[in-house]
């Protein structure tokens, strides 16, 4: 159940983190990548409380983290390097 909790609270941290990205000056850009960060360790996280002894794998959790994966790479690769 908490592995649940942890996964739906990284949704609105991707949301505000690529409009960071896309919208944000260039300190502040710097912060989306860092909440982007923050979501890929989530990510980290939910897997272990998820494969805690006694419990078995959610058949959904490689879907349900390809979202903060794809977006990662989506960002980096269409957002300008230089302002």
């Amino acid at each position: 159940m908490l592995a649940n909790w942890i996964t739906l609270s990284r949704f609105p941290l991707l949301l505000l983190s690529v409009l960071i990205l896309y919208f944000g000056s260039a300190t502040l850009r710097l912060a989306g990548v860092a909440l982007l960060f923050l979501g890929l360790m989530l990510d980290t996280v939910d897997g272990m409380v998820a494969r805690k002894p006694g419990r078995r794998a959610c058949s959904e959790a490689c879907s349900i983290s390809r979202p903060t994966a794809l977006t990662s790479w989506s960002c980096g690769c269409a957002l300008p390097i230089y302002d």
